[in-house]
């Protein structure tokens, strides 16, 4: 477990999406959300094939990575994975619902709809 002090972020807690659905935006941000992990998902597909072709090449047996940088490419062994430890923090009761004006009515996440992209992916 990783000490707070390397943390980068730090979660303030949840949120349900009946109660965020109703602010500005939230809409346009959501089209978007789901079109982005499509998007990531293509990418991450295209990144394992470039990464399998790599390691083929380099004879690589280790698990290994790449980014891109300007026009090369910097290829690096992975020692070990990230696991992303998760903690519920209710953030429901001080949640200020205030009305806002819009157009239509309020949207949430589809029920068909399901995470386009893997949990475990690497940026």
């Amino acid at each position: 477990m990783s000490d707070q002090g390397d943390a980068k972020t730090k979660t303030v807690g949840f949120l349900p999406i009946d109660k965020v659905q109703t602010l500005p935006g939230w809409d346009d941000y959501l089209d978007k959300s789901i079109k982005l992990a499509a998007l990531r998902t293509e990418t991450q597909k295209a990144k394992n094939t470039v990464r399998q072709a790599l390691k083929l090449r380099l004879n690589e047996n280790d698990d290994i990575d790449f980014a891109t940088e300007g026009d090369k490419i910097r290829v690096f062994r992975v020692f070990r994975k990230q696991h992303q430890g998760r903690r519920t923090l209710d953030l429901s009761s001080s949640f200020r619902e205030q009305p806002f004006e819009r157009s239509s009515e309020p949207k949430g996440i589809p029920r068909d709809w399901r995470r386009p992209y893997p949990t475990t992916w690497t940026p």
